[in-house]
């Protein structure tokens, strides 16, 4: 059996189409740059990129036929995006990456509960700030507003590269271990490993038959898909805000020994508290 290698702006263009074809997934003109961006990324986080958004479009593409495997399509072209995220931290050399299990099911399914906790983070600690990203020729920027002491004119500040900041309590950088706490308990589990876990596994339930027998999908399978398309585009939007500096980022490096920490991968490097 030989695999057809899919490559090429026809190939391109056939996944860009994704944000046109299928208006219940709320895709628009940031999800079509973001797309483009990706796609002239280096051949390793290229590759996952299409993979990601391949599986994607033949998970809409199945909904109405195949519910079952659409949404374990959308699992895959989530996990695909963050292979992309884990190849672009070890190509620019970000200590602990290797670490990353680039065909770990619990490692990928960890990157979604671990980003929610440093979105809350953000939220509590920096409330008032807006954050915000714009596109700027073939770089995404982040920027924030600041206000002139002497004039009281509003500007807008870009860090350079973007991610350029540590998180600190304490002096120390920071591990989200609050927020992380807090999504234990809304899961009402023991440990986030266990709840990352329980993650992973949900993929097996809908395709492989338990002692209680045989799983169908029951309800709208577009509204799986849904948001997990929203978390193949945060996370392909992570990727770039990771790949387009040349070298590592201080903020992308505390995040990479936190989630290895939060894994129990290796000794804490950063603050608990």
């Amino acid at each position: 059996m030989s695999n057809t290698i899919l490559r090429g702006d026809d190939l391109d263009a056939w996944l860009s189409a994704i944000v046109d074809e299928v208006p219940e997934l709320h895709l628009g003109q940031v999800h079509r740059l973001t797309v483009a961006l990706c796609l002239k990324r280096p051949p390793q986080v290229r590759q996952r990129t299409r993979s990601a958004l391949f599986h994607l479009r033949r998970a809409c593409m199945l909904a109405s036929v195949d519910p079952e495997m659409a949404a374990f399509r959308s699992i895959t072209a989530v996990e695909e995006s963050v292979t992309a995220i884990f190849h672009s931290l070890r190509r620019l050399g970000y200590e602990g990456a290797t670490d990353l299990g680039l065909y770990s099911h619990v490692h990928k399914s960890a990157v979604d509960p671990f980003l929610r906790a440093v979105q809350n983070c953000f939220a509590t600690s920096i409330s008032g700030v807006s954050l915000t990203l714009e596109f700027s020729g073939d770089t995404l920027r982040l920027r924030f507003p600041l206000t002139r002491e002497d004039t009281g004119e509003v500007v807008w500040a870009y860090p350079e590269p973007p991610l350029n900041f540590t998180v600190d309590v304490n002096g120390q950088p920071y591990a989200f271990s609050m927020e992380l706490r807090q999504i234990e308990s809304a899961a009402n589990v023991k440990s986030i490993v266990d709840h990352v876990r329980a993650i992973a596994n949900k993929r097996n339930g809908i395709l492989y038959a338990s002692d209680r027998g045989v799983p169908q999908w029951d309800g709208d399978v577009l509204l799986f898909i849904q948001p997990h398309a929203l978390q193949v585009f945060r996370n392909l939007t992570i990727l770039l805000l990771i790949d387009q500096a040349p070298a590592p980022q201080p903020f992308v490096q505390q995040s990479v020994f936190a989630f290895l920490r939060m894994l129990g991968k290796v000794k804490p490097r950063v603050s608990g508290d």
